[in-house]
């Protein structure tokens, strides 16, 4: 899959198979349009994402995992992060196929008619998304993923000045991000990408119910 950094909707998201990457991979090179004005083979406005395979599957689809997570620092003290507990399965459109082209088979967002998100605490027992088993691994992937992260999510405590202090006493900084998991076949949970600007109750995420972003937003603002 080529994603664009900044894309929305899907709309942004290209599924390839190797020879048709290793194409736009060359052109863009030739063109020295890698963003960077080089004609490196780099491009900071794209990410090449290998596709989670097998993958796990509900009633022939593949879906998507949503989860939010609240990072927060107090003064100058070290930052905090709590996982929110609605965590939205999100069921692809077409049922899966992997020698297919249709972008609605790879693409949570792609196609429409999709079957309703749920969350994960009300999923059958047996659903490979089903909470009790999902939980502990998407604490860990996303404790794992912020814990990498915290440095460029927050400014020093201490600025470079010996009087400079890029946070002060009185401050509470915070970022709520959007964490989107795919599962493979063996429910190991994979982590496709983290949204800082992330749909509330809109967009890709309009279907969902709105007392989940009610839920949400309250505890946010309660924390």
């Amino acid at each position: 899959f080529v994603k664009h950094r900044h894309g929305v909707k899907g709309q942004a998201v290209q599924p390839m198979r190797l020879p048709s990457l290793l194409a736009w991979l060359e052109a863009r090179v030739a063109s020295g349009n890698d963003g960077s004005g080089s004609g490196g083979a780099a491009d900071p406005q794209f990410v090449v994402q290998e596709e989670v395979a097998p993958p796990a599957l509900w009633e022939g689809r593949k879906f998507a995992i949503r989860c939010h997570a609240l990072v927060a620092a107090r003064g100058r003290a070290q930052p905090r992060a709590w996982l929110h507990r609605d965590v939205i399965v999100l069921p692809y459109a077409r049922p899966f196929d992997a020698a297919s082209d249709d972008r609605a088979v790879h693409i949570s967002q792609a196609g429409k008619a999709h079957p309703p998100p749920t969350l994960a605490s009300l999923l059958p027992s047996d659903h490979p998304a089903a909470e009790a088993e999902l939980w502990p691994r998407l604490r860990g992937l996303v404790g794992g993923c912020l814990s990498a992260a915290a440095p460029a999510l927050f400014p020093s405590a201490q600025g470079g000045g010996a009087t400079t202090s890029l946070r002060c006493d009185a401050s509470t900084l915070y970022s709520v991000l959007a964490c989107d998991v795919a599962l493979d076949a063996a429910g190991t949970p994979v982590l496709l990408e983290v949204n800082s600007h992330c749909a509330i109750a809109d967009g890709t995420m309009a279907a969902v119910p709105t007392a989940v972003y009610t839920r949400l937003v309250a505890d946010v603002t309660a924390l």
